[in-house]
């Protein structure tokens, strides 16, 4: 939108410049160039005169000072005011801070936000004020300055309606101040466009940081927990290494030694095996010429046996011979002995049956007697029971019989 303006401006600038142009090209009749003389000669005159006039810088400077002064004292106590509160919270912030109520600490940050954005709304309107404390000696200057422009240029206009009736200065003039209002426009409208995007990038550059901001945050405490964690790994690192270390060198001075042991008891037991071998061999020599000596000797048995075996098995023949004869008789003897053997044990048992039998008998009348015994102390006592009850019921009746005879007399 701003560019369209632009143009549309720069367009009706460019047509009024045209036709500008046209109507200043035309002369003018001489009229209305007498009423221009006219007119341009009263103003300069009026020019000199006020050119003529004389002021004193200092008192015009104090005139206008006058006016601001008292409005910049009462902000500047305002400032001073906004600073000792925002001191006295933030002091007030640092004893919150160890208290357990976090509500009051909240509302104290609260509070020194909104200080703090007073007092830099009360520093940039400081700053505006004192910025726009007029220079009077510079404005004079300036004043002068455009009053002497503005007479040449009206003297240059007397000049050319006298000699040619036109005013091609002043048009020129016109058209230069106009183009300086355009750029100005322009320059403005860029500026204002630059600060909107000043302002943007501000706002993202303080996302950014704020983002930059989390994010450091983020990676500091990841770095500390990193870091404490390192430091816990290094230290449990270390004390297992150490371990490690002494139980290695331990493990290996025991291995030494259990392998020095070793290595001396395989030596005593080489040495041993030495003298075993050694006493292998002595007793497999002695063995050996013993051996040798048994097989001779047993060469000489073999001869001699070779001669005596026929002998010898015919012997052995007529010993079986003999042996075979008793063994008929002892197994005629066997039979007989069998024979009376069963004779004997079928008697043995006969006799241990009647034996059986008479006991048997013998138990039978014991019991017979001894419960014909229970049954006669039995009937003793019942009957000297009846006997005794019977004489009590007896000697109960005389009694009653004499009483009754006594009474009667009375």
């Amino acid at each position: 939108m701003a560019e369209s303006s632009l143009e549309e401006l720069s367009e009706t600038w460019q047509q009024d410049e045209e036709e500008t142009s046209t109507t200043a090209t035309r002369p003018l009749n001489f009229l209305d160039a007498a009423h221009l003389h006219t007119v341009l000669h009263v103003t300069l005159e009026k020019l000199a005169v006020i050119g003529g006039m004389r002021v004193d810088p200092k008192v015009q400077a104090d005139a206008l000072t006058q006016s601001v002064g008292d409005e910049i004292t009462r902000m500047i106590a305002r400032q001073k005011q906004l600073e000792q509160l925002y001191e006295d919270k933030v002091s007030e912030q640092h004893q919150l801070r160890n208290k357990p109520n976090k509500h009051k600490l909240v509302e104290n940050q609260e509070e020194i936000n909104r200080v703090a954005e007073e007092l830099r709304h009360s520093i940039q309107q400081l700053c505006r004020n004192l910025k726009d404390n007029p220079n009077v000696a510079e404005n004079m200057a300036k004043v002068s300055s455009e009053r002497q422009s503005l007479q040449t240029l009206l003297t240059r206009c007397m000049e050319e309606l006298e000699a040619k009736q036109k005013l091609p200065s002043l048009l020129e003039f016109v058209q230069r101040e106009e183009r300086r209002d355009v750029e100005i426009k322009n320059t403005i409208e860029r500026e204002h466009r630059t600060t909107a995007a000043v302002k943007q990038l501000k706002i993202d550059l303080r996302d950014e940081k704020a983002k930059h901001e989390d994010e450091l945050r983020t990676r500091r405490k990841a770095l500390l927990a990193l870091t404490e964690q390192l430091k816990e790994m290094k230290t449990e690192t270390g004390e297992r290494f150490q371990y490690r270390e002494v139980e290695v060198h331990a493990a290996n001075e025991c291995e030494t030694r259990l392998e020095s042991a070793g290595l001396e008891q395989m030596e005593a037991e080489v040495k041993l095996l030495q003298q075993k071998i050694a006493i292998e061999e002595s007793v497999h020599e002695a063995a050996a010429t013993y051996l040798k000596k048994l097989q001779v000797a047993g060469r000489e048995d073999a001869a001699s046996w070779a001669a005596r075996i026929d002998t010898d098995v015919a012997a052995k023949e007529h010993d079986i011979d003999v042996l075979k004869q008793e063994h008929q008789r002892d197994l005629i003897k066997l039979k007989d002995v069998k024979e009376r053997y069963e004779a004997e044990v079928l008697l043995r048992e006969q006799r241990d049956e009647a034996e059986r039998l008479a006991k048997e008998r013998e138990a039978e009348d014991m019991q017979h007697k001894e419960s014909m015994a229970r049954a006669a102390v039995h009937i003793q006592a019942v009957w000297r029971g009846h006997t005794a009850r019977k004489a009590v019921a007896g000697a109960g009746k005389g009694k009653d019989k004499k009483g009754g005879k006594t009474k009667k007399k009375k």
